[in-house]
Order: C-alpha cells, then sequence, then structure tokens
C-alpha cells in the first residue's frame, strides 16, 4: 500500500511548473488528439503553456510530485530528466511511478529523495508506461 497516495495525486501546488514542460512532451491528452510522447503544440520551452487558463481540464489538473513539492529543486523533471507522478496503471495497482525522459541523466538520486520525500517505493515505468520490475524503496521511515 502507497501512504498518503490521494493526498499526492489531488494535492495543492507547493510549486508552479515554470518553464517545465516535460509532462506537455510525453503525456497523453485525448482532447488533443496527442498520443505518449507527442510534444503538445501549446508547450513553449522555457515559459509552459501557450494557452494557459484556456487549457484542458486533464493539464488543469494534472500535478507531478514535484509540483507538490516532494524531491529538491533540482529534481524538477526538466533538470532531472525524470517526470515522477502518482496514478494508476494496467491491472490497477496506484503508487508513485517516474518516467525517464532524459536518457543522458542519472536519476537515481532524484528517485530515492522523492521515494524518502513521499515515504512509499517509486516504480520505474518503460516507454510504454509499464511498470519495470526496477523501484527505488525510501531509506527513511515515515
Amino acid at each position: 500500500m502507497v501512504p498518503e497516495v490521494a493526498a499526492v495525486h489531488h494535492g495543492k501546488v507547493v510549486r508552479p511548473c515554470g518553464g517545465c514542460t516535460v509532462c506537455c512532451d510525453v503525456l497523453p491528452v485525448e482532447a488533443l488528439n496527442k498520443g505518449l510522447h507527442e510534444r503538445c503544440p501549446h508547450a513553449v520551452d522555457g515559459v509552459g503553456c501557450s494557452i494557459y487558463g484556456e487549457y484542458f481540464e486533464i493539464c488543469k489538473t494534472y500535478r507531478c510530485v514535484w509540483t507538490l513539492g516532494h524531491g529538491s529543486e533540482e529534481d524538477r523533471p526538466d533538470l532531472s530528466g525524470v517526470l515522477v507522478d502518482c496514478r494508476q496503471v494496467r491491472g490497477g495497482e496506484r503508487g508513485i511511478y517516474a518516467l525517464q525522459v532524459d536518457h543522458e541523466k542519472n536519476i537515481q538520486g532524484t528517485l530515492q529523495r522523492i521515494a524518502d520525500d513521499v515515504g512509499a517505493p517509486v516504480q520505474l515505468l518503460d516507454e510504454e508506461m509499464e511498470p519495470r520490475q526496477t523501484s527505488t524503496s525510501p531509506t527513511t521511515k515515515r
């Protein structure tokens, strides 16, 4: 069982996205007919969404765990190379999942900081958003 999954998923934004557009680059958006790993036409590098405030409901409600205050400033998805969020994967299991978006970067430090901060394992996803066997467990107890 993952503690505070509902709080992580429905939590209040602690940090603004700023210029990060990683979720815009990798997550599917049905309303835009945008598939997995397709860039959103409204994403502007270093700025964010060009239709901010008028964007789709899925975009308004999506929160990566970094925007909820987990991890450090260097763990912002565009800086760390990994997008971490709470989701339900095929098979129905909810949890904290990570998608590596920059394969040049070592993401282990980010995964460990977030696992420690959230108090739950972070499971890596493959390119098709399917869970891998590898996960990072917290080293501290909550």
